[in-house]
């Protein structure tokens, strides 16, 4: 009797585990099909897909599933390279491994977070955005360096990226580097990162294209309609048009935008042009209370002890500046961020940059790969592995008998 409870026991455990086997098969052949059948990679290459994502699941500790879904994303959002071919196998499987090797560096939960980070760094790469290019694994580098320089957790930045900064900034030739500069500049001052994304997204276009007060708030400081853009897109970067508004702010100095300071039927606005128009613009703008020592001053553009503007009156004239350039709007605060703390902009800078290099990524992927957790979930993804593999084989037998019934 004993002996017949042991091997009924046995039955029972063997049949549990080729039932989980084909179950867990059935599910992940499912999520490879459906990269197929909505994602378009050509059916023939069913195997390949379904090696490749298994080897990535052994190799990083994350599971099959969420493997399969970064497969998912990847492929979905390269349909359109190579022609409308789609990635190649080689691009699907750069792209898929630095996902996967990035969301163990995040601790990235299994889930919808895990998607979303593949989400993320296929839209990087599909903006061939300056400094990423179609790199998955300078995009990888990228964003794990910005984590690391900012009050964040790649949790918080994904969902911050994904809320249409990454358009922006790529439609004003603004850098990856310096789009994600501002936006860890933002957490460090307690914005979250989510949030962060969205308040940098309507910056940059602010910055690189100010409204009609804007324009005129900037040629009083000398700044020509699209030269911030320039700038912004030019080889100093962010940190170049926070310096050159900076410095433009300490004199007042007429551009073009002023000169031809008229109505839509050319006739000059009330208030005159050029100079005129700007004091009186500045007059309307404070009510009447533009003091001519502070316009004196300002108009003299040195130090305070050469005739310039003090340093109270200097930041006075910097907010008013400010406040009409990006006023009005909410923000205001994003834009005064950046201009008003250029070392700490830099300082963030210059840490993404030190911690963007792949040699830097892939040892801090080492280290993370190695950790007691991270081993032991490649031990699992490895069972699972073998489980889908069993499910795999024993799949047409058991169908075969279902269908004998």
């Amino acid at each position: 009797p004993a002996l017949m409870k042991a091997a009924t026991w046995s039955i029972l455990a063997v049949g549990g585990v080729a039932y989980e086997g084909i179950k867990q098969y059935m599910n992940f052949n499912k999520l490879i099909t459906q990269t197929v059948t909505q994602a378009g990679v050509p059916a023939s290459q069913m195997g390949f897909l379904t090696n490749m994502t298994e080897s990535i699941s052994k190799m990083t500790g994350v599971g099959l599933t969420d493997v399969a879904n970064n497969l998912y994303r990847v492929a979905s959002g390269t349909a359109s390279w190579n022609a409308g071919l789609g990635a190649t196998k080689k691009q699907l499987t750069d792209i898929v491994t630095s996902v996967t090797k990035l969301q163990v560096l995040g601790n990235v939960p299994a889930g919808a977070a895990s998607e979303q980070a593949a989400r993320v760094i296929t839209a990087l790469v599909n903006s061939n955005i300056k400094g990423v290019g179609t790199s998955s694994e300078k995009a990888a580098a990228l964003i794990n360096a910005a984590v690391g320089s900012g009050d964040m957790r790649l949790n918080d930045l994904v969902p911050g990226i994904g809320r249409g900064v990454l358009q922006s900034a790529k439609a004003n030739g603004m850098s990856a580097k310096d789009m994600l500069s501002w936006i860890a500049l933002q957490t460090s001052m307690g914005t979250t990162a989510s949030v962060a994304g969205n308040y940098v997204k309507t910056g940059i276009n602010l910055l690189a294209n100010p409204s009609a007060q804007g324009v005129l708030a900037e040629s009083m400081i000398g700044i020509k309609p699209g030269e911030m853009q320039g700038i912004l897109s030019g080889p100093g970067g962010l940190q170049a048009a926070v310096a050159t508004f900076n410095e433009a702010v300490k004199k007042f100095a007429l551009s073009s935008g002023l000169v031809g300071y008229r109505t839509n039927i050319g006739n000059p606005r009330p208030g005159g042009t050029g100079e005129t128009a700007a004091i009186n613009k500045l007059q309307t703008w404070m009510v009447g209370e533009m003091n001519p020592t502070v316009l004196k001053q300002w108009e003299h553009g040195g130090s305070a002890a050469s005739g310039g503007l003090t340093a109270a009156n200097q930041q006075w004239v910097t907010d008013l500046i400010l406040t009409k350039s990006f006023g009005g709007s909410k923000q205001f605060a994003t834009l005064a961020s950046i201009l008003k703390n250029p070392q700490l902009l830099a300082g963030i800078e210059t840490s993404i940059g030190n911690k963007s290099s792949l040699a830097y990524y892939n040892s801090s992927y080492g280290i993370a790969s190695q950790t007691p957790s991270q081993r032991f979930h490649k031990d699992l993804s490895t069972i699972e592995v073998d489980l889908v593999k069993a499910g795999q084989a024993l799949y047409p037998v058991t169908i075969k008998l279902v269908d004998a019934f």
